[in-house]
C-alpha cells in the first residue's frame, strides 16, 4: 500500500512561543488508525444525528404530555438549525438545557452516548499526540523518547501539563484532515457537548464548521421548525479546536 505523506510543521504554544511543537501531519491511513486505536479504548466517534436521535426518543418516552414533548423537540431543531453566532431564546435554552440534562440522567442509550463523547474528548488529544508530534523545542522539557511500539513514551507524555496535550494533541487531530497546502484545515465540527481547552482548563463549547442553513422564518420573523431528525446534522462529536491565545499554562 502507498502512504502519502505531508511535511511536519512547527506549532507553537499560543500562550508560550517560546515552546514550539513538532507535528507530523499524518496521512488517511493513519487518520484511520488513530480511530481504530480510540475504539478499542471505548472512544468511537459520536455524531450529532445520534444524539438527536437518542435524546427525541427518551423524550417522547419520558414526557406523558406529547404537546410538551413536542414543544422540547422543536426547540432542539431549532437550536441545530441556528447560524454561528445566533442564539436561542433564554427560556427555550433553559428548557432545552433542562430536559437534556433530565434525559441523560433516566434515559440510558442518551446517557451511554455522552459518556462515550466525554471519553472521547479526553482520550483523543492524549493519543494524537502520542502518534505525531515528532518533537519540541523549549527550556525544561523532558527529553524526546519513543516506546518500543514506536510511539511517544507514556511517561514523557506524563511530564507535561494537561492543557498542553490537548491544546497539541487536538491541533495534531485537525493536521489528519488537512488537504494540500491547507494546514490549517479543521475536522468535522464538534457537538454542542464537546469540549476544548481553555485559559482555567475549563471545557469550552466548539464548533469550527458552518451550521446547517436555518429553516424560513414566517411573519412573525421566528425560524419555522421541523423535525430534529431532519435537522441533525451527521457531524462529530469530536472536537477540533486548539487553546486560545489567551491560555495560560497549567
Amino acid at each position: 500500500m502507498i502512504r502519502t505523506t505531508k511535511a511536519p510543521f512547527a506549532f507553537p504554544l499560543p500562550w508560550n512561543k517560546d515552546v514550539v511543537f513538532t507535528i507530523r501531519a499524518g496521512d488517511v491511513i493513519e487518520r484511520g488508525e488513530l480511530e481504530a486505536a480510540l475504539a478499542e479504548e471505548g472512544a468511537e466517534a459520536v455524531y450529532d444525528f445520534q444524539l438527536a436521535a437518542a435524546f427525541e426518543t427518551g423524550v417522547r418516552h419520558l414526557l406523558a404530555d406529547p404537546d410538551e414533548a413536542a414543544r422540547l423537540l422543536e426547540i432542539a431543531a431549532a437550536e441545530a438549525a441556528l447560524e454561528s453566532g445566533e442564539h436561542l431564546p433564554a427560556d427555550e435554552a433553559a428548557a432545552l438545557a433542562s430536559a437534556r440534562d433530565t434525559v441523560r440522567k433516566v434515559w440510558p442509550p442518551y446517557r451511554l452516548l455522552m459518556a462515550q463523547t466525554a471519553r472521547r474528548n479526553e482520550l483523543l488529544p492524549t493519543v494524537a499526540f502520542q502518534r505525531f508530534v515528532a518533537g519540541w523545542q523549549g527550556e525544561g522539557l523532558p527529553e524526546f523518547r519513543k516506546g518500543i511500539d514506536g510511539l511517544l513514551s507514556i511517561n514523557v507524555l506524563g511530564e507535561f501539563a494537561p492543557i498542553v496535550v490537548r491544546a497539541v494533541g487536538f491541533r495534531a487531530y485537525q493536521a489528519l484532515y488537512a488537504t494540500g497546502s491547507e494546514k490549517n484545515s479543521v475536522p468535522p465540527s464538534p457537538s454542542d457537548e464537546s469540549q476544548a481547552p481553555t485559559a482555567s482548563d475549563t471545557p469550552a463549547k466548539a464548533g469550527s464548521s458552518p451550521r446547517p442553513k436555518r429553516a424560513g422564518k414566517g411573519k412573525s420573523g421566528r425560524t419555522t421548525r421541523s423535525s430534529t431528525s431532519r435537522n441533525a446534522s451527521s457531524r462529530s462529536s469530536t472536537s477540533g479546536s486548539t487553546a486560545g491565545d489567551t491560555a495560560a499554562q497549567g
